[in-house]
């Protein structure tokens, strides 16, 4: 999967205009890993969506950071994770 901030990432020929070259998939996995990361650094969301599910903070943050990082490992390519 191509890491799109990267140098290269973006490929423009003469008179074109340049675009991102992502897949579909990649572009989801990148979504909820954005997403994720949002929520896990932002204490407001992490205090709704624990709220919403009835659990406390510590175990909410552990929760989506688990949920991401089987994102990266065992979902790849895969659209279908959810919280």
């Amino acid at each position: 999967m191509a890491d799109p901030w990267k140098p290269g990432a973006l490929e423009a020929g003469p008179g074109e205009t340049s675009v991102l070259l992502l897949t579909n998939s990649e572009w989801l996995t990148h979504q909820h890993r954005d997403t994720l990361a949002s929520i896990v650094g932002h204490p407001p969301l992490l205090a709704y969506i624990s709220i919403a599910d009835g659990e406390c903070l510590a175990r909410e943050r552990f929760e989506v950071i688990e949920v991401s990082l089987l994102a990266l490992f065992f979902f790849k390519g895969s659209h279908k994770l959810t919280l």
